[in-house]
């Protein structure tokens, strides 16, 4: 429905613009550019406080590394820095192990992704790709605004043991991750650098993490 709304909104637009004459190739965007557009609508309909589209659902599937890959890019960006190379794996482990996309299946940007986490309320889903098990944790968010910042600046370097890097070149990160309970508030997070939120990924699949008191 929305996207035949959109298509009428185009094709009006062309003939304000070309008059009678206009053709396809008048309107603005195509099928995909409004179908994109209808579904950012639609997400952002269901996290917004309307009470006409409190109703809306819109189900993302998006794996964490993707999504922690695409925040390091924007971070990077956003400083000034050069962006940290994509990891290239194998492209059958990628396959099984990388999702970025609607209920349905259509392909989402990471970037998109990242947006709608950011903007709105997600459930993580942690998928054990052998044995097909997961578990899901409440909906969270992802540490932003000023939680992020106030982690940045009471902590001034990495949390992970003896690294010194700043802060400012690390992401904010779950000190208990979302998956085991762990909430997104200002005791549970810390500046996590990249080597070193990997490291504590491993430990915590391996079930040694966090660390006996």
């Amino acid at each position: 429905v929305l996207t035949d709304e959109m298509f009428k909104a185009d094709w009006a637009d062309a003939q304000a613009r070309v008059g009678d004459s206009a053709t396809m190739d008048d309107l603005l965007r195509n099928d995909r550019q409004r179908l994109h557009d209808a579904f950012v609508r639609l997400v952002f309909a269901g996290i917004g406080n309307d009470p006409s589209t409190a109703n809306v659902v819109v189900n993302i599937t998006v794996d964490e590394e993707t999504l922690r890959e695409e925040a390091e890019r924007r971070d990077a960006e956003a400083a000034g820095e050069e962006a940290p190379a994509r990891r290239t794996d194998d492209a059958v482990r990628r396959a099984a192990t990388r999702r970025c996309e609607s209920e349905s299946g259509r392909a989402i940007s990471p970037s998109d992704a990242l947006d709608f986490a950011i903007a709105g309320h997600i459930r993580l889903f942690v998928m054990n790709t052998k044995t097909r098990d997961f578990t899901a944790s409440a909906k969270t968010r992802l540490f932003t605004g000023a939680l992020r910042r106030g982690i940045m600046i009471r902590d001034r370097h990495c949390t992970g043991p003896g690294c010194d890097t700043p802060s400012w070149h690390c992401q904010a990160d779950h000190i208990i991750r979302s998956a085991d309970g762990g909430e997104t508030s200002s005791t549970n997070g810390g500046p996590g650098c990249g080597p070193c939120h990997r490291h504590k990924t491993r430990l915590e699949n391996l079930g040694l993490w966090p660390p006996p008191p």
